[in-house]
């Protein structure tokens, strides 16, 4: 075996006779040997030994300065001279001389012992050893890139070499200042061996990167035809869902644009159309009853009167036109008689004036013969008679007196036609004629008033018809969603996780979490649909975007995404104090300036709210203020969450639907399969009709009271009817009360709404109020003296409501003010109102303190205090960041969940549900298991899980907690290095190298770094919760006042000071910066169709699809996404922050902001609602059928099951946080194939393992130490793997079981393969420490300690046990202190004060 001596410690000055333990090392039993350790010895060494030796002399030098940091020239002692304390260190007196004590001299040495035998051992270790220990060295892997895919073995041998003497270097120049056996020689050597292993490597890496190429080149082949059919399968998919049967979905060729228009605008038309038809039913003229039958009847005898008169008259007319053509014909029959006559009468006429002349003896003749004399005479007869005949004499007498009757008769009607206005008998006068003409006036209209009701009401039919119609097409359309198809047009479940043996196995669905539960469950889709829209995190890779396709953001995300918004108002705001004041002392969001920052906010806002003259710099400060709630009373506006008229209106027409869908159900539910009708459903039938009534505004009340009590009491018969009764009685009939109460509530706000402005009474601009507790109480009597003051100048008494609450309302009668008013009441009220303020502190932040709008219902709340902010601005939180935070995670969630589930409630959501189980076949029993753990994920969402976190176990548990954290956890920044291996897990090895070389190279792209911000992630310090990566806390109340404020503001410089938050922050900070680069890559190869099938299954898991892809390639097409360099091979630049201004629809930022947010919380792990099991969170659901045996009630909100919240359930699990995480998206992320580089990854987790460990130990106490180094490589492996994450939860489990087992005196389960992490002898109560978690433990120790102190009078150990589980006494650089102190008082209490202070000096 060659060995190579580079690490020779021997000195001309060294003494080999000296021991490198010391005697109180040997004393408390810790050194390795009795023997003494030479030099140049050969001893037998492990790799376990090689790995841990060489790691220790690459980091230890550093950590060892490091460590020598904690002391002071405060510690000198001025009678110490640290020359005179150097024996057997001869030649190093360099490196000991800044020695400031004694105790510091023992640091030194015992640096130079362990540097010694760092070195021993590698001197005994073969080349080979070393090598393959170096691959665990983590700044090593950084040089493997440089070699790359080259084309020859001696190309990639000098790239490598050259990148292994670039970083050997770099680590070589950084170790040797702090090495004191270290010389120039030695760096020389170790680079230059180094550079020669990097060529040698790197050659060899680059013959199996020449395979890699060839595999690479088959992968893409592979790839092509994997996107090919990919393509074919979304085509299938497209195709299958453009199949649209018009006379079922008559709306099904409009896009989805238009009837999510319609389905917004609709209900709003239709209760416009309500508001004018109930506004004209209001008129008088509006009919009552059968009103519309005499109305009608009347208007019929008016018009008939009316008639008459216009019939008579013109009758008259019409007569004496007749009568007058009458008189013309007989006229002229008279004529032509008179005319024959006329003719027939001349010629006697001549012969009777010949005659009479003759007579009369005047002519040649005279006289007349006899016969003459007669003719004579009978032409004088004639003419008597006018020359007529008889007949016609006759006739004309007869026509004469016709005409003549007729003028008498036209001078009658002629009379009357002149006597019209005055009126007669057979005509009414003008003036009743014009009364008439009034009467049927008034008749018409209002019959064309109730006529116009009749066709409002039509047409509000037809529009509810419409607004079903849009709402049905949506719901096919959602369902389409839900029904993914493979390549042949076969449903699949898009929501299972990818099959995996892993997956499927017991070992990883043992660990029940809701989520996990409902997703390898057979469900109804529509029921994962709910879990994935409430509280995915795409943690781990579903089928979904194996067939590209996204499940959508969920309520959890999008949520999580807005508190990047109060971020950049802060961020806008520290930049003003900043401009302010000068003063910009920031690291990674660690203000040195805090205090003085959040002063000035609260003196700034102190002004506003109390509406004083503002200054310019004011005055920008409200604006960026305003504009962060501007923007929130839009989208709660728009959501219905404000109550407007708008959106209330809205709110109403989808509750008549619902109301018609439960009517329809009830309906259903009631149908015998076999066998004939029966009389319940006639009850049910009419229930419906009368609901369809209601629902169409045919009439205005319901009156199914006693009906549905009827079909509730009825029992469906049959012996597996249970479930379906106690649907019918549970879901059904439930949600038709709920629902009627809701619009009764609804439209007594609409009213409201109508007539109140949009903001908080009294207020001019709107600022979330959060009471702060600790200033009422310490000036209570000035706040009550407050709110005596409004309220007797603003009186108001309590009265009933028509839905038969009682709210406040103005006093108006003289008896309400005297009530009012009177003295004792308004103390009385004070009193009651300020107590529950100060009593009901888990309110302070409920949404009904924030939400802003009409209404007194659940759904739309305002302050029931409505006394102006600038009254009791003393008494209320002013910071406006501290304000938007509260807002944000109190409002945010509601906000989501009501987008997400389109308007609907949780009750809401729980009721469908359970419609969708009852249908799918599903037992009651199992709609409560559904429901319940559906409620739980809701209200981790929402973060109300706690709802009485003031009962005393909580408290106590809270106590231990805080104990436990803020001392178990003093090196927990140590235990972030394996998240470097997450990173290379989550991306590709080149990105990961271009964003590591990015950041040194170009200032630019630490703007990605920035995104993650924006994007709601890397906020652990600012938010001061840091330590939920490792322990479950469900009171991190940002409005925290007494013991919470003090112990947040303990463990928040806790968490900075044990390097959590720190390290935290920097690797989000780092996967930010390579992850936003990665989507902007992956997306702007899927939007030009040429991303691998991989990265396609990537953006489609983080719910980036074609088309937002598209989006984020216009973006960087336009130069809003930039490149560092010119030719698109450098990192992207999101620069999120124009995109809205630069046209990029909102939802695809929101998207890529929850992609980002998503993927960092996914690599720098901490447990999200999805990853943890409902024990976690203390609270334990017991199924009522023996809770209620036991004297448990039934839950309120959880049906089923009788709930217990204690904080004692969640103990075991205080430190399994990230253990649950990993479970998800490490061990399963690396057995399913989801995460990269999975080698390279697991050989980086495992060596930054054994690298924290190996840190942790150097900063231990040196028990610590020693334990460590005496372990064997399995040992330590073992322990690497368990640090690194990989196998996380399981690894917990293991070692948990086994300090159990040997706890209750059992065996040791590794047969001794394994030590367990901390010697353990039998003992019951280390037992139960042990399961019950680390709160229990540390309240043991501390218990024990105390008792040794005041009872057993061991005082040295009593207070040794109780001083070390104190709060910060294991910080990494303090523990050993603190052991080296706890140590001396042992030693007091063994030999005694006065001998011990003679032994130490």
């Amino acid at each position: 075996m060659a060995n190579f001596n580079l690490f020779d410690t021997h000195v001309n000055t060294y003494s080999p006779t000296r021991g490198l333990s010391t005697s109180r090392e040997i004393a408390a039993g810790l050194q390795r040997s009795a023997g003494i350790v030479q030099p140049d010895a050969p001893i037998d060494v492990d790799f376990g030994d090689t790995l841990s030796a060489s790691l220790g002399y690459a980091y230890s030098p550093l950590l060892d300065y490091l460590t020598s940091l904690n002391f002071s020239e405060e510690d000198r002692d001025q009678n110490y001279n640290p020359f005179d304390d150097m024996e057997g260190f001869e030649g190093h007196e360099d490196y000991l001389k800044d020695a400031v004590n004694k105790e510091h001299m023992e640091v030194l040495k015992t640096h130079i012992r362990n540097n010694m035998e760092r070195r021993k051992i590698l001197q005994n270790s073969s080349f080979g050893s070393q090598v393959v220990a170096g691959i665990f060295d983590p700044i090593n892997l950084i040089a493997l890139p440089f070699g790359g895919l080259t084309r020859s073995v001696t190309s990639a041998a000098f790239r490598t070499g050259g990148g292994v003497a670039v970083v050997s270097t770099a680590a070589e120049g950084l170790r040797f200042p702090f090495d004191p056996l270290a010389t120039k020689e030695e760096v020389a050597a170790n680079i230059g061996i180094a550079t020669l292993g990097g060529a040698i490597l790197g050659g060899a890496l680059s013959g199996a990167n020449k395979l890699m190429i060839r595999r690479a080149e088959k992968q893409i082949e592979q790839d092509i035809k994997d996107f090919n059919k990919f393509a074919e399968t979304v085509d299938t998919v497209n195709k299958a869902r453009k199949k649209v049967d018009p006379k079922k979905r008559p709306r099904g060729e409009q896009p989805d644009d238009t009837l999510l228009q319609e389905q917004k605008n609709l209900p709003n038309s239709l209760e416009e159309l309500k508001a004018r038809r109930k506004s004209m039913e209001e008129n008088d003229l509006t009919f009552i009853a059968d009103e519309e039958m005499f109305v009608k009847s009347d208007l019929g005898r008016v018009r008939e009167r009316i008639k008459d008169r216009d019939r008579t008259i013109k009758g008259l007319v019409r007569e004496n036109k007749i009568a007058f053509k009458d008189i013309q014909s007989l006229s002229k029959v008279v004529d032509s008689i008179r005319a024959s006559r006329d003719k027939f009468a001349a010629p006697l006429k001549s012969i009777l004036k010949n005659l009479e002349d003759q007579l009369q003896g005047k002519g040649s003749k005279i006289g007349l013969s006899p016969k003459q004399l007669k003719f004579f005479n009978s032409l004088k007869e004639k003419q008597a008679n006018q020359f007529f005949t008889p007949k016609q004499k006759a006739k004309v007498k007869d026509l004469t007196t016709r005409i003549l009757n007729k003028h008498k008769y036209i001078a009658e009607n002629y009379l009357q036609l002149r006597q019209k206005k005055e009126g007669s008998q057979d005509i009414i006068s003008e003036k009743e004629l014009n009364a008439l003409k009034k009467k049927e006036a008034e008749l018409l209209e209002q019959i064309r008033h109730n006529e116009a009701i009749k066709a409002m009401k039509k047409q509000e039919r037809e529009m509810i018809s419409e607004i079903e119609t849009v709402n049905q097409e949506l719901s096919y359309r959602r369902t389409e969603d839900e029904a993914l198809l493979d390549a042949e047009g076969v449903p699949v479940d898009k929501y299972k996780l990818e099959p995996n043996w892993y997956t499927n196995n017991f070992i990883y669905k043992a660990i029940v979490t809701p989520m996990k539960k409902v997703f390898q469950s057979e469900l109804p889709l529509t029921i994962k649909r709910n879990f994935s829209k409430l509280a995915n995190d795409a943690g781990l890779t579903q089928v979904a975007a194996k067939f590209g396709d996204t499940l959508g953001m969920s309520v959890y995300t999008r949520s999580a995404v807005r508190n990047g918004e109060y971020v950049q108002a802060h961020d806008a705001l520290r930049k003003l104090y900043a401009e302010h004041t000068g003063k910009n002392r920031k690291i990674i969001d660690i203000d040195f300036q805090k205090r003085g920052y959040h002063e000035w906010l609260e003196n700034t806002y102190t002004k506003i709210l109390k509406q004083k003259k503002l200054s310019e710099l004011d005055k920008k400060v409200k604006n960026i203020v305003d504009d962060f709630m501007t923007t929130w009373e839009k989208r709660l506006r728009d959501q219905g969450l404000i109550g407007t008229t708008e959106n209330i209106a809205s709110r109403i027409a989808l509750e008549n639907i619902r109301l018609q869908n439960y009517g329809r159900k009830l309906t259903e539910v009631l149908q015998p399969k076999r066998g004939g009708r029966v009389k319940i459903q006639d009850v049910a039938d009419e229930v419906f009709d009368e609901i369809k009534k209601f629902a169409r505004g045919e009439i205005d009340q319901l009156n199914i009271v006693e009906k549905l009590q009827r079909i509730e009491n009825y029992k469906i018969p049959g012996f597996y009817k249970q479930r379906t009764n106690d649907y019918k009685n549970q879901t059904i009939i439930k949600q038709i009360r709920d629902i009627q109460d809701d619009l009764a509530m609804l439209k007594e706000n609409l009213e409201v709404a109508k007539t109140t402005k949009v903001k908080p009474n009294n207020e001019e601009f709107f600022f979330p109020r959060y009471w702060d507790i600790t200033a009422i109480k310490t000036n209570r009597v000035q706040f009550e003296r407050i709110l005596t003051e409004w309220y007797v100048n603003n009186p108001t008494v309590l009265k009933k409501n028509k839905q038969g609450y009682m709210e406040r309302v103005e006093a108006l009668t003289p008896d309400e003010l005297s009530k009012a008013t009177d003295p004792k009441n308004v103390a009385r009220r004070v009193k009651e109102t300020v107590d529950t303020i100060i009593h009901e502190r888990q309110d302070v932040t409920d949404e009904a303190m924030a939400f802003y709008g009409h209404g007194k219902s659940k759904h739309f709340r305002h302050r029931t205090l409505d006394i102006p902010n600038k009254f009791v601005t003393d008494f209320i939180i002013k910071n406006p960041v501290q304000v938007m935070r509260v807002y944000t995670q109190r409002v945010a969630p509601r906000y989501e969940f009501s987008r997400q589930f389109n308007g609907r409630t949780i009750d809401q959501v729980l009721a469908d549900m359970d419609t969708d189980l009852f249908e799918s076949g599903a037992s009651f029993k199992k709609m409560n298991e559904v429901r319940k753990d559906f409620l739980h994920m809701y209200d981790r969402v929402v973060g109300r899980v706690i709802t009485n976190p003031d009962r005393w176990d909580q408290k106590f548990v809270t106590i231990l907690k805080d104990l436990a954290q803020l001392n178990y956890l003093g090196s927990a920044g140590f235990s972030t290095l394996p998240d470097l291996a997450k990173v290379l897990m989550e991306h590709e090895a080149g990105n990961v190298l271009k964003g590591l070389t990015a950041l040194i190279s170009d200032s630019r792209v630490k703007l990605n770094a920035k995104e993650g911000r924006l994007a709601g992630e890397i906020l652990e310090i600012l938010q001061g919760d840091s330590h939920l990566r490792f322990v479950e806390d469900l009171t991190n109340n940002p409005i925290a006042t007494g013991y919470e404020k003090t112990v947040s503001k303990a463990r928040n410089a806790f968490y900075i000071l044990n390097g959590l938050a720190p390290m935290t922050n920097i690797m989000k900070r780092l996967d930010s910066t390579i992850r936003t680069h990665e989507l902007i890559q992956f997306a702007i190869a899927d939007s030009k169709g040429v991303a691998k099938k991989a990265d396609i299954e990537y953006l489609r898991r983080y719910n980036i699809d074609k088309k937002i892809a598209k989006d984020i390639a216009k973006a960087y097409d336009d130069g809003i996404i930039q490149n560092t360099k010119g030719d698109g091979s450098g990192v992207y630049l999101a620069n999120t922050e124009k995109w809205i201004e630069a046209g990029v629809p909102e939802e695809s930022l929101d998207t890529f902001r929850g992609a980002l947010n998503n993927g960092i919380m996914n690599t720098i792990l901490m447990g999200t609602p999805a990853d943890k099991p409902i024990i976690a969170d203390g609270v334990v659901y017991i199924p009522d059928w023996i809770g209620n045996k036991f004297g448990l009630k039934t839950d309120a909100r959880y049906r089923g099951y009788s709930r217990i919240e204690t904080g004692l359930a969640g103990l075991p699990f205080q430190f399994w946080s990230y253990s649950f995480a990993a479970a998800n998206k490490i061990t399963a992320a690396m057995i399913t194939g989801q995460a990269k580089n999975r080698s390279a990854a697991i050989t980086a987790a495992v060596g930054l393992g054994w690298l924290s460990l190996e840190v942790k130990s150097q900063f231990g106490t040196p028990f610590a130490e020693y334990n460590w180094d005496r372990l064997s490589f399995s040992d330590k492996l073992a322990r690497s793997i368990d640090a690194s994450g990989l196998a996380a939860i399981y690894t917990d489990l293991f070692y948990t079981s086994m300090t159990t087992s040997l706890a209750l005196g059992g065996p040791d389960i590794t047969q001794g393969m394994l030590e367990p992490k901390f010697p353990q002898k039998p003992n019951i109560v280390d037992a139960i420490t042990s399961i019950g978690g680390a709160g229990p433990a540390i309240g043991v120790d501390i218990g024990r300690g105390l008792i040794d102190f005041f009872v057993e009078g061991n005082y040295g150990a009593g207070s040794r046990e109780v001083i070390k589980n104190l709060p910060y006494m294991r910080l990494w650089f303090l523990k050993g202190m603190v052991a080296e102190y706890t140590g001396a008082l042992l030693d007091i209490e063994d030999e005694g004060l006065e001998r011990y202070i003679r032994s130490r000096f």
